[in-house]
């Protein structure tokens, strides 16, 4: 069941604002065993990114530390919107060269506009909880039958990734629980007031309403079910990477190496993306997301495709793809072993 209201504030909007108004499977990837760029001059590279997804934040950091400069690569951040099917639009009609996001969200794009846009790394697990009210008696997610989960959108990545955790839990998420769409700004207002049982959403959206609100998690997409498997990837567009293989191979090394350092140094980098974005809430918000984050999984090659088979699956299972579509022929055609 699904209820509307008005979205009222985007998700980008409401990540700046928020809190001034509420509040790998590789360890290493081996290309050139990730070492300096030996070449000279630099090679142009359009990315687009989620400036307001707090796991995003060690893209912008990297560039200014000169960690793409490093691999011969001058990286542009580009900004498509939030939607999958937008960001995958613009990297087939080469707005962009590639883009970084929710695997989940990307799957149903790719396949309904034929896309030529592959696959070919993870970049770190999920970054998506679902909250209730510290008094609830909700205490896992087989307690959410019957109940209503808030959502920033209908068919947005919080709702996408959840759909499969209460399958998962035995229910039916299409009709055992009744999923609300609510303003993003308004998610743990909801919560509170009684209007809805439980929220989700992802970070930093998730961890500035779990702290404003005192709210418990009963569920995310690193742990239970999720543990292990890829959340955001990235992606290119096929004759780019055609073309320019050597220099994709560079910019994924740029990009691993990115999250690898703020898994290591989560507050180095808050800092940096506070100071430069000032996205409304603290360096200390922040680092807590980041450092709570498995940023070191990155699973390339086969590890990859598996996982990108697993989540065809899933996303079959709770009708977001089709029944009839070929798990293992859609996995191997949209991924693409970087590696090699």
């Amino acid at each position: 069941m699904i209820n509307k209201e008005n979205t009222g504030m985007s998700r980008r909007n409401v990540l700046k604002g928020l809190a001034a108004g509420t509040i790998a499977a590789a360890g290493g990837l081996a290309l050139g065993s990730r070492a300096a760029f030996a070449g000279s001059g630099l090679t142009k590279v359009r990315l687009a990114w989620a400036e307001p997804a707090s796991c995003h934040a060690p893209f912008a950091f990297a560039i200014d530390k000169g960690m793409f400069k490093k691999q011969g690569i001058d990286l542009e951040l580009t900004y498509h919107g939030l939607a999958g099917a937008d960001q995958i639009k613009a990297i087939d009609a080469g707005e962009t060269d590639m883009g970084s996001h929710l695997l989940i969200d990307w799957l149903k794009p790719i396949y309904d506009q034929n896309s030529s846009v592959k696959i070919i790394a993870g970049t770190h697990d999920g970054c998506q909880r679902i909250l209730v009210s510290s008094s609830s008696k909700i205490a896992s997610v087989q307690d959410l039958e019957g109940k209503s989960i808030a959502v920033g959108g209908l068919g947005d990545v919080a709702h996408v990734a959840f759909l499969v955790t209460v399958a998962k839990a035995g229910l039916d998420p299409h009709k055992d629980v009744n999923w609300v769409e609510v303003p993003y700004d308004k998610l743990g207002e909801a919560v509170n007031t009684g209007k809805v049982d439980a929220l989700a959403t992802l970070d930093a959206l998730a961890y500035i309403n779990k702290n404003s609100f005192n709210m418990r998690e009963i569920a995310n997409t690193h742990s239970g079910h999720y543990h292990g498997r890829t959340c955001c990837v990235l992606g290119v567009n096929g004759e780019f990477l055609r073309k320019n293989r050597d220099v994709v191979q560079r910019a994924t090394t740029g990009v691993l190496d990115a999250y690898d350092y703020a898994a290591a140094m989560p507050m180095e980098v808050s800092e940096h993306y506070i100071s430069k974005y000032k996205p409304g809430y603290t360096v200390d918000d922040l680092t807590a997301v980041l450092a709570a984050l498995p940023l070191r999984r990155h699973p390339l090659g086969e590890e990859l495709v598996r996982q990108t088979a697993d989540s065809i699956d899933e996303m079959k299972e709770v009708k977001v793809l089709s029944s009839d579509v070929n798990t293992a022929e859609f996995a191997s055609h949209i991924t693409d072993n970087i590696i090699v």
